[in-house]
């Protein structure tokens, strides 16, 4: 499949623009966010996606995902909304590359991209445990 890989490589701006603009379509709370701070977000999961159908290695695509979660859960953005952004990778190149076999490599990393997210995305929402202070350690001085 290295000519899909190239031909994600050579139209990775074209691409990256038609998921702005079906970001922004698809979600109205995508526009809060400017059309910079969009680009590059999509940019970077895009790149990790990249990375990710290439080499099945996961760790670029859990920190850039990570990242984003954090992200848009600071601004108040929900789980579907951020699913939702996900999900216009599959329009997007379902658009573009009109062949079934290329689809057919390109889905099940896109599944994987948004299983991970769903599961970065819990793993934020766990309370963090408080950290204890241990008191035996504690030396009481008289005078």
């Amino acid at each position: 499949m290295i000519l899909v890989y190239s031909l994600l490589e050579e139209n990775r701006d074209r691409l990256i623009a038609e998921l702005v603009n079906q970001v922004r379509s698809e979600d109205r709370v995508y526009h809060r966010l400017s059309r910079l701070e969009l680009k590059e977000s999509i940019s970077a999961l895009y790149d990790a996606y990249v990375d990710f159908l290439v080499s099945k290695n996961k760790s670029k695509l859990s920190i850039t995902l990570t990242y984003m979660v954090r992200s848009r859960i600071s601004q108040s953005f929900r789980l579907s909304a951020i699913l939702k952004a996900a999900w216009c990778f599959l329009p997007v190149f379902r658009v573009f590359f009109q062949d079934h076999k290329a689809m057919a490599y390109l889905e099940p990393a896109l599944f994987a991209m948004i299983e991970r997210l769903i599961e970065i995305f819990e793993e934020q929402q766990q309370p963090k445990p408080k950290r204890q202070l241990d008191l035996s350690k504690l030396v009481i001085y008289r005078a």
